[in-house]
Formats: C-alpha cells, structure tokens, sequence
C-alpha cells in the first residue's frame, strides 16, 4: 500500500514544533500546512532519532480546533520512507496505524514505536479519512529532520550503523531533577563527567572536563555524541519499548524507589524492559540479597572460579589508545577485573591524557580504531577546539587519579532479572565516581550494552549464522529430479520422436515437435519445483519462554524462520508488544553495496492496537525469511515447587501453573540437587523423582541436541559473506567485550538467550540453583503465519521455582 501525499502539502512548509523530550530529535511537524485551512483539528508529530535503527518513537498529538471533537472520527496516519532516503536502500517501508477520536476529547496524544530496521531516512506524514487523503495535511517534516547517505563517502553510514548497536547509555535524574534542556546552571544536572570520559577516553584530553562549572555545556555539547541521554523521572517512557532507545539505564537506588513510587507505569515498563535483555545500573545500593528480594528473584550468580591476581604486566595496556587492550579474557565463569596483585584492589590502568590534536605514531586515538564508534566526537572536539588546545592536561590527570580511592570486588555485582541484568555499585558515592568504578561495570555488563550482541542479530548487513536455522530442504534446486526430466526430454527429442518421425517420413515435424517438447519439458520442471516445496507456509520455531520467581516477571524470545510457495495475502502477524527484528541473509560485499536502484518501498508495516502487519516484500514468494522477536508477558502463572521432609528422605511435588502442558522437565531445588517429572499437565500436580547429576547432564544435553541451531553442510562459500561487514564478530572484537567476553563466547557470535542455553544445557550440563527447564508446544501467537505447517520447532520453558 502506497503513502499517499497530497501536492497542497508538499507544496507548503510545515509549521515546527517544539521537541517534547530527550528521546526525540528536536524536530517535528505541525500540520495543516501554512495556508490551509484545519479540517477540524490540529496535528504535531515528533519523531526519534533517525540516524538509528530500532523502535522508532513517533510522537502525535492531535487538538481540536474547538474545546473538544464535537464527533467520533477515525484517521489513517501513513508514513513513508523514500528509498533514496535509507540504508539499505531495499529496506525502505512505509508505516499505517489508525487514530480514533472521541467527541467530547479535548485532546489526543500517543506514541507510536516504529519497527526501523534501516538507518537514515527522509520521513512524509500523511492523514487519511474515509480512504481519502485530507488537504494540507501531508508533508515532509522539518528541513533538518532527514537522513540521507552518499555511496561516495560511506563513513557516516558505519558510525551510525556502529552507533545504534552499541553503547547507548541513559541516566536518570534524582526526584525533583529539571530536564537537561532546561538546566540553566552546572548545579542543574548531576555531575557526569567522569561517566562520560569513560565512555568516550577521546575526552580526557580536554581540559575543561576536570571544570565542575563546565558540566552542563559539557554535556550538551558532547552528551549525544559519547552515547549518554539525561532524563528526568517525569520524561520516562510508559511503553517498555521506550527504554529500548537505550541500550543500559544508570541511576541511583534511590531514584529506582522514587520512580516505583511516583511513576510505577515507568517502573513496569523498566522491568518489561530488563527481563526482555535490557541492562540496568544501580548506583549506592545495600547488599545484594536485598536487591534480589527486590526482584523477586531467588537466583544468585554462582561463585566465580578462583584465579590468581594478575600482575601489572600481564595488565599491560595501550595507553595511547586510552582504553585497556590488553587485558587477556578468561573462562566465563573466572574473575574478569583487574586486580592488584598484592591489595585486590580493582584499578585499570588510566586513559591517556594526550592534549587533544596531538596524535601518537600509529594515528592510534580511541576513534580511529576499526569500528570508529565516537568519530563524531572526535571531528567535533577536533574542528571545534584545535585552536583553543591545552598542551598541559595535568589538571585531568589529577582530576581523575584523586576520584579513583580504594575499589574492591565486593563492591559490585550482577543479577540476573529474565534475559537482561542489574549491575550494581554499593559505593557510597559513585557519582560522580571513579574511572575504575565505571570501566568495572562496563566489564561486568558484557554483551549488555550492545543490543545487537544481545540479540545475535545485525538487522541491516545480517551475517551466514542465517543459516543456523533454516527449514530443511526447501529453496533448493532438486538436482536429480531434474537431471531426470531433462534425461526423459533428450530420450523422447532423439531416439524416439526423431526416429519414430523419420520412419514414416515426415523428419520435418521435429521443427514442431521439439519446441513442444521442450515447453513441456520446462512446465514440468517449474511444476515439480514448485509442488516439491508446497504452496502453503512452513515455519521453523525456537522458542524460549523464561518464567519469573515471586515477581511473576516473565517473557519471551522467538526465532522463526518462514517459507511459502506462495505468500499469504494476510502478510505477517506480530504482536504489538514485540520487539521484532529481521534476520537478513548477508548478501553485501561491501558497504556501496547497500546503495540500489529501489524506487518503491520494500513493503508496508501496519500498526494496530494489538499486533502489528508485515505486508508486500517483507515475506516474498519461495525464499526463507527469519526473524527473532522478544516480548514481555502479562501475568504469567509459573511452576510451583513442593518439598518435604520425611523419615526416608524428601519428597517432592511440581505443580503447573501455566496454561499448557509440560514434558521432559528437569529441576534443580535450593539444595542443589537434582529432580524429573516426565510430563506435567496444564494445571496439573505430579510427584518429582530425584535423580543423581550425571543423569541430569545427560538429559539437558539431550534437550539442547535435540534441535540444535547449525548450518547445512551445503552451504557453500558463495554464502559467506564479508567479514568485514560482520558486525557481531567486529563487536566482539573491541573494548569492552573482547575483554568481559570469553572466546568461546566472542566466537559464537551468539545472541544471550542461545548463549545461555549453549552453556548451561550442552558445555556445563548444570542449571542454576532453584530452576528448571522444560518442553513445550510452540505458542500459537509466536507462529506469525496462523496456518503455517511446523518443521522440526522446539520450545523452551525457563524458569524459577516458585
């Protein structure tokens, strides 16, 4: 379906509106145009940052031109993307969700979170009533507001790409905090200055960051540029698809508690947030099983293995590069910080405090590393400041080496909450902090801060581990059928109908009755190929759920892969609470590569109140197409676990909670031992029978091989792609995964729900203490296609014991 615009908007300037929050761009559009009357109503649009890919935050807030809507009116909102405005220019897509009206409301105002899954983009609004479009009400929004790339300078296009997967932070204000926006003095926002040196080491070569009153220009100056967003308690989002925008979120204890208090629609929306992967930084906190009873979770990470402090050689670093380098990464389960061989001290070593514009022998600034993350910054810094250079950074080393104070282990800790995790600092005063205290909870993060090593998936270049999870046997070519019908064509073309024509005389006819062979011949190849694969939709399904404690959090992850002989009109259905992200074959050598030819958008993306539609070349006709969602679940009932104890032993019962039923389960109690239950009804309770650890590593590596993600040993080296344009393995590469990362997991390149199963099912074969896994059918509302005809799915059930 085509974005419709009429020439009287695109014709008109739009009026501007005024940014509405932190997490939009700052421009926007008000419409009717100027010189058009209002058909009723006035609309102001903003958007997010276009720059990014993601959840694309739409704001819109309609006002009748009157006191209130004297009817009930529905509006279709259309929003396009032109192709020459993306990258990918394949990916364009148009967007549609519908407005109601109520007679008597005074004013209507919602955000909409559009699935991107391009960078860049020259937006056009529309509004639609009664199938027609309304005058006045079309345009492009402000000048300014669009993005688009040159395929003669592709750099800008990698710092966006790298700038949306990873390394987006967002701090939340105390209670009583203005909008940084609105900040007037330093004394009006909190000091951040040493987190954001942390993230960006580019910036402890300017002086003015070791000047407290410089904070607030700092920041506006350079807040975006490093990652970091300010937002005040009063600005959080309401739809946990609002905390996406950001990859890690940072406050105090207290500023948690205040929110659960003045905001607990945000506060759910945080914790929808942390259990679909999101990450969540706690600063000041009390002792961590407070904070897990909190949770509501009983899970603790396990003891880490015991290894020896490594010495300031095996510490060493590439300070010019101002990040640690070198710091070897061990086993998953060791201690990854850097410890003082003779104190226990955590201390990194410190960043270089090179005067900005002085550049080392090897050009080696943090910025101009492979993956350029911050090179907007340092062009900024570079361009705005060479003239004004200090050549004595002193006053920054100073600074920060009299902020960093004694930093122990104990001092932090990670809990995980469903997919996602909480890490804390008990300092009494981290804020504004150490440089240690910030890098040591980067390091323990991981994956974390990168939502696309989170999720295993690089939705615009994509990578082969496609391939990982494909449907068996269809899209292919079925060579021996076919080099059969080609044999019976050649019999029939020679032997037979040439000799049977040439015995009773007529040889000529071959001049007709070869071509019609020959049309025969390739009807009946099209046809076999075609009904080989089937004309209706198959679906391959890996499914987890993962069940909350006390809290009754839960939710869940899906990795689905869909072919059709032919595509269903009804498109693909998603719910609306999902965070959907395609999973693209690689077909690009390099980056002009993504630059085409498109002149009409891929296909159109329908948003309604509770499933959102992927129509036209989202899912095309006899080609796999793969996607991996997250969402939260509502209320979900979780497993209740039973013990006894009696003169033989103890005894234990299950009972399901859930609305369907479980098989193959295996539990591992708060002692640590072992249980299984065969099968377990929808509200059902069975006896558990113990059984001892070894049988329980056989049977989780059972269920982990039974339908294990690997490639077809046809694929070729045709399908492998650049490595160049692997993000995921790039990523892994860098600071700070390389060294938080172990190598088999860096290596993987898996995303942290199949890394996770990998580990605790096939490498340990041990579950955590007071969990359990099990078997169950595929849900119906994570097949995307209703009628589509599973192949060899599988279905995970996570969880704590209740």
């Amino acid at each position: 379906m085509a974005i419709g615009l009429t020439s009287a908007g695109l014709g008109n300037k739009p009026l501007r509106a005024q940014s509405p929050g932190p997490q939009f761009d700052g421009v926007g559009i008000s419409l009717p145009v100027r010189g058009v009357a209002p058909a009723g109503f006035t609309l102001t649009a903003y958007h997010g940052d276009l720059t990014r890919f993601g959840s694309l935050p739409l704001r819109m807030v309609i006002r009748p031109t009157g006191p209130t809507f004297p009817d009930d009116r529905q509006l279709s909102v259309r929003i396009g993307f032109p192709p020459w405005s993306v990258l990918p220019t394949s990916r364009a897509a148009n967007y549609e969700f519908t407005v109601n009206l109520s007679a008597s409301q005074t004013v209507f105002d919602q955000v909409y979170y559009l699935p991107k899954w391009f960078l860049g983009g020259s937006p056009q609004l529309s509004v639609w009533e009664a199938g027609q479009p309304l005058a006045g009400y079309g345009s492009e929004f402000e000048s300014g507001s669009g993005v688009a790339y040159s395929r003669f300078d592709v750099s800008s296009a990698e710092t966006d790409w790298v700038a949306s997967a990873e390394g987006r932070f967002g701090w939340i204000a105390e209670p009583g905090s203005v909008a940084a926006r609105s900040a007037r003095s330093a004394t009006d926002i909190e000091d951040l200055r040493m987190l954001m040196g942390s993230l960006a080491p580019d910036l402890f070569g300017f002086s003015l960051l070791a000047s407290e009153e410089s904070r607030l220009g700092l920041f506006r100056e350079f807040g975006e540029l490093v990652g970091l967003s300010y937002f005040t308690i009063e600005e959080l989002a309401s739809d946990w698809r609002g905390f996406e925008q950001c990859h890690v979120w940072v406050c105090r204890w207290s500023t948690l508690k205040a929110i659960e208090e003045s905001r607990p629609e945000a506060a759910a929306a945080l914790r929808r947030h942390l259990v679909c992967g999101g990450t969540l930084w706690l600063l000041e906190t009390p002792e961590p099983d407070a904070v897990a009873a909190h949770f509501g979770t009983r899970i603790r990470p396990e003891e880490p293995a015991e290894t020896e402090p490594r010495s300031g050689e095996e510490l060493a670093v590439d300070i010019d590069a101002g990040v640690v380098s070198a710091m070897e990464s061990l086993e998953s389960e060791a201690n990854i910080l850097p410890l003082h061989p003779d104190t226990g001290e955590i201390r990194f070593p410190m960043p270089s405090f090179r005067p900005m514009g002085v550049r080392s022998s090897s050009g080696g600034s943090y910025s101009d590393g492979p993956l350029r993350p911050h090179r907007l910054l340092a062009d900024r810094l570079m361009r705005t400041y060479i003239g004004e250079v200090f050549d004595d950074t002193s006053v920054v080393r100073r600074w920060v080496e009299r902020a960093e104070g004694e930093l122990f282990e104990s001092d932090f800790s990670v809990l995980p909450v469903g997919f996602g995790r909480v890490v804390t600092c008990r300092r009494e005063e981290a804020l504004p902090g150490s440089f240690s205290q910030w890098q040591a909870m980067r390091m323990l993060t991981g994956v974390g801060s990168s939502g696309v090593l989170r999720d295993g998936v690089d939705p615009i270049v994509g990578d082969t581990r496609f391939w990982n999870w494909t449907i068996p046997g269809v899209a292919q070519p079925p060579i021996y059928s076919f080099l059969l019908l080609l044999t019976l064509f050649a019999v029939l073309v020679g032997p037979v109908a040439y000799g049977k024509l040439n015995r009773i005389g007529r040889a000529y006819l071959m001049f007709l009755v070869a071509p019609l062979l020959a049309a025969l011949t390739t009807v009946a190849l099209f046809t076999y190929g075609l009904l080989a694969d089937g004309l209706g939709t198959q679906v391959r399904v890996r499914e987890v759920t993962w069940l909350g404690g006390d809290a009754q959090d839960a939710a869940r992850y899906c990795r689905a892969t869909y072919f059709a002989g032919l595509r269903p009109a009804d498109g693909l259905r998603f719910p609306t609470n999902a965070r959907v992200v395609p999973y693209p074959l690689t077909n690009y050598r390099n980056w002009r590569n993504l630059f085409g030819n498109d002149n009409a958008a891929l296909g159109t993306v329908r948003i309604d109140e509770d499933e959102t539609v992927l129509r036209g070349g989202f899912f095309p006709s006899r080609q796999q197409c793969q996607f991996v969602s997250h969402r939260p679940l509502e209320s979900a009932d979780g497993v209740k676990w039973e013990s006894d104890e009696i003169d033989s032993g103890v005894t234990a019962r299950m009972r399901n909670g859930l609305g369907h039923s479980l098989r193959d389960i295996t539990v591992r109690d708060e002692a640590g031992d072992y249980w299984s239950v065969e099968d377990l009804a929808a509200g059902a309770t069975a006896s558990a029978q113990r059984i001892e650890p070894e049988v329980a590593q056989t049977r989780l590596g059972e269920l982990y091989t039974r339908q294990m993600p690997i490639a077809p040993i046809s694929i070729g080296r045709d399908t492998q792609g650049n490595a160049n344009l692997d993000l995921i393995l790039m990523l892994g590469a860098t600071f700070p995964y390389r060294q938080s990362l172990s190598p088999a997991r860096a290596g993987t390149a898996e995303g942290e729900v199949e890394w996770w199963l990998r580990t605790h099912l096939q490498t340990r074969s041990r579950l955590p203490i007071a969990m359990f896994i099990a078997i169950a059918d595929v849900s119906s509302d994570s097949i995307a296609v209703p009628k589509a005809r599973q192949v060899d799915s599988i279905h995970y059930v996570i969880g704590e014991l209740r």
